[in-house]
């Protein structure tokens, strides 16, 4: 098991019995869910740092493989001259033994990156699964702990008397707003007075337009049923 699942494991175990343990909950997770953070992030780093030696690894195998063909084609043309063409296959069989050498080690390298990886994601979806459940559970609480100061609440035996006298006050507020309604239309009583007038006399003018319109009617009617 690597250091850092040890290290998850531990944050986990802890955050079961503190949880149980503890009654602040909410800042148990939060202790928590800070450390978890904080572990990810180191490995994140870590990961990092990994990758770059990866790549220094893969440089030089490329550079060894290089060598290999390189001491091969000197090796060739130097074969008129035996010792030399030796030497160059000398120098070609430990270009060889570098490339395994390193093959080797990259694939180690790349399995624990790999490893590594996999417990940075299995800690990330660890840690989004604890804030869920983190936020559901404060939701839960805060309605559960509405429910119960409702539940247990207790009223005065004078609130109902403190609710009373306060409609009384709106009603009368309500009433002395409708008095005023009232007293202001008052003087307009004239005014209103003289609108009637006014509105009759108007009213018996278009009386009387109509009717002499109607007399128009009756009289061309007239007009036109006399004998030429």
């Amino acid at each position: 098991m690597s250091f850092f699942k040890r290290f998850s494991t531990t944050i986990v175990t802890r955050l079961d019995t503190l949880v149980g343990q503890i009654e602040n909950h909410d800042a148990v997770v939060d202790a928590t869910l800070r450390d978890t953070r904080q572990a990810v992030a180191r490995a994140r780093v870590r990961l990092g740092r990994v990758q770059r030696d990866g790549e220094r690894l893969n440089n030089r195998l490329a550079t060894e493989r290089d060598n290999v063909q390189r001491w091969a084609e000197r090796a060739k043309r130097a074969a008129e001259d035996e010792s030399r063409a030796l030497e160059c296959l000398r120098r070609r069989r430990t270009a060889q033994r570098r490339v395994a050498e390193l093959e080797a080690e990259i694939a180690r390298h790349d399995d624990t990156a790999k490893r590594l990886q996999r417990d940075i994601r299995a800690a990330e979806e660890r840690l989004q699964t604890v804030q869920r459940q983190r936020n559901r559970l404060r939701s839960r609480e805060s309605a559960a702990e509405a429910r119960r100061v409702l539940a247990d609440a207790e009223y005065p035996p004078c609130l109902e008397d403190t609710l009373e006298r306060w409609e009384e006050c709106v009603l009368e507020r309500e009433l002395a707003v409708g008095e005023l309604a009232v007293g202001e239309g008052d003087p307009l009583d004239d005014d209103d007075e003289l609108e009637r007038d006014f509105s009759a006399a108007e009213d018996d003018e278009d009386l009387r337009a109509e009717l002499q319109d109607l007399l128009r009617d009756r009289d061309s009617n007239k007009d036109q049923g006399a004998p030429r």
